[in-house]
Parts: C-alpha cells; structure tokens; sequence
C-alpha cells in the first residue's frame, strides 16, 4: 500500500526547486502575485512552510482558488483544527500552533482523514 500523503510529500520536495525557479522567474500581474506569496517566507524557512508557500505559489500559477482547497489554522489548538478537518471532503492544511517557536504541521485530509 503507497501513502498518498507521504508520496506527495515526497515528489513535492523533489519538484521544489524547479518550482520556485519558475515563480521567481514569472512577470506581469502574475509575477506580482507569486513574488507576494513569496516574500512571505522566511529567510530560514523548515521544510513545512517552504511546502506551504510552494503549494499556495502552485494554485496561483494553475489559477485555482485557494479559499476552497487550503485550510490554515494560525495559534490554532489541535482540538478545534481537527474538528473542522473532520468534516472535510478534501482539503490541504496547514496548522500553526506557536508562532514564535515555528511549529507548523501541514497534511492532506480526505473524507475527513488526516
């Protein structure tokens, strides 16, 4: 049995750098758009959040809306983060529990299955 999350995750990593250099290179109101998403990110950011921003630049690119599809939680505690996931159909997540330590969890959730 493959894990659909640890495979993304996986090939997502492996994509990276390739996307970032795509974002970075982008112009016009484009451009503008990714280069906002991406000046959010830290100047050290953990592998979560370079995921997060990376996934964000993604639906942007594709012209998906991200209301739908990305859930995030800021100094959210687990408990009320997992009761709204739980009723979700299918969703990419992001949790920030403490903001000044950096803790960030972030998953995909289908059928309310993280």
């Amino acid at each position: 049995m493959v894990h659909l999350e640890s495979k993304f995750m996986s090939k997502l990593d492996e994509y990276t750098p390739g996307l970032l250099k795509l974002f970075h290179s982008k112009g016009g109101t484009m451009g503008l758009k990714l280069k906002a998403l991406l000046l959010q990110t830290p100047s050290n950011p953990n592998i979560n959040i370079t995921r997060d921003v990376v996934i964000r630049c993604l639906m942007v690119y594709l012209g998906e809306r991200t209301d739908q599809l990305l859930k995030e939680y800021d100094d959210a505690d687990e408990d009320s983060a997992s009761q709204d996931l739980a009723v979700q159909g299918m969703a990419i997540y992001s949790i920030k529990t403490n903001a000044s330590e950096g803790s960030h969890d972030i998953g995909i959730v289908v059928e309310g299955i993280r």
